[in-house]
């Protein structure tokens, strides 16, 4: 609602960002508690996660990628939440094992996993009141992808 946002890249890689490597910056009315700043900053790896699965591009023709969340960033409830409402045209699953990572890299490198891995459908936080998120993540992505003058490659 301040109109606050994060804008990458903090690293010095464009990544997803081509002409913003090292730019990072908070634009708009800086978070001035504890809880605005934690809300800011999941948000932002919510639209950066959401960044990085929309550059996969669609499956086939018409048909939006699902994704399945795992790792550190699930440690926060809305993390999940806030992805699947930026991507409510596909699916968002979360695995809730809290070695993910490594155990789907061991099944990558032909080692079996002792059990199937539970995936939950990413509805860990009610977000009804949260109005104007679609418009928010548009908006961001909008900035994000602006080029700022002398920075062009």
């Amino acid at each position: 609602d301040q109109g606050t946002f994060v804008l990458p890249a903090f690293g010095q890689n464009d990544g997803q960002f081509p002409g913003r490597a090292g730019l990072g910056c908070i634009c708009g009315p800086a978070p001035e508690t504890a809880p605005e700043r934690l809300a800011l900053a999941v948000l932002y790896m919510a639209l950066l996660s959401v960044a990085c699965v929309d550059s996969l591009g669609p499956l086939a023709a018409g048909q939006p990628r699902g994704v399945v969340l795992d790792g550190s960033y699930l440690a926060d409830p809305a993390y999940a939440a806030l992805v699947a409402a930026l991507r409510l045209d596909a699916q968002t699953l979360f695995n809730p094992e809290a070695y993910g990572v490594a155990s789907g890299a061991a099944v990558l490198c032909g080692h079996p996993h002792p059990t199937p891995v539970p995936l939950s459908l990413s509805t860990p936080v009610n977000l009804a009141g949260l109005h104007g998120l679609a418009q928010y993540g548009a908006q961001w992505r909008a900035l994000a992808a602006v080029i700022p003058k002398g920075n062009a490659k």
